[in-house]
């Protein structure tokens, strides 16, 4: 197994902390835009979202990649976040299939005034996502919000 490398952590936790970061802001934003706006916001939302699993799950690495998904694994469990988590790679692919869809078929899974994405039959609220963001933004940010 590949060595912790302070560095390459250090990184990492910096990119969750900007990713997350900017996640916030756009759900902080949702609440004044306009409806059109809000559908580029939730792109937006689910986008970043789908780069944090990413950076917390780093899945599909070239060999010799190993720092990486052992770095990874560490800020996992320093932040307290396993595969039950909002954020967790099993969690995500709605958002991804949401950020498939035209913006009128967008439209038709969401339930922006809830903050809700219904696909399959399946409701997530985006308060759950935020939430997990929020933490993983808590536990990399050097002061407090």
């Amino acid at each position: 197994m590949a060595m912790s490398d302070p560095v390459q952590r250090r990184l990492l936790e910096r990119e969750l902390e900007f990713m997350s970061f900017f996640a916030l802001g756009i759900a902080r934003d949702l609440d004044d835009a306009t409806e059109e706006n809000q559908l580029t916001l939730v792109r937006g939302l689910f986008a970043v979202t789908l780069k944090l699993s990413r950076l917390l799950w780093p899945f599909g690495r070239r060999a010799g990649d190993d720092i990486a998904l052992v770095e990874a694994a560490d800020v996992r469990a320093l932040l307290g976040v396993d595969e039950s988590n909002p954020l967790a790679p099993e969690r995500t692919p709605p958002l991804a299939a949401a950020l498939r869809l035209d913006s009128e078929d967008l439209r038709s899974v969401l339930d922006l005034e809830q903050r809700l994405l219904t696909i399959e039959g399946r409701a997530y609220p985006f308060s759950r996502l935020i939430d997990a963001i929020r933490a993983v933004h808590r536990g990399v940010h050097p002061m407090p919000e």
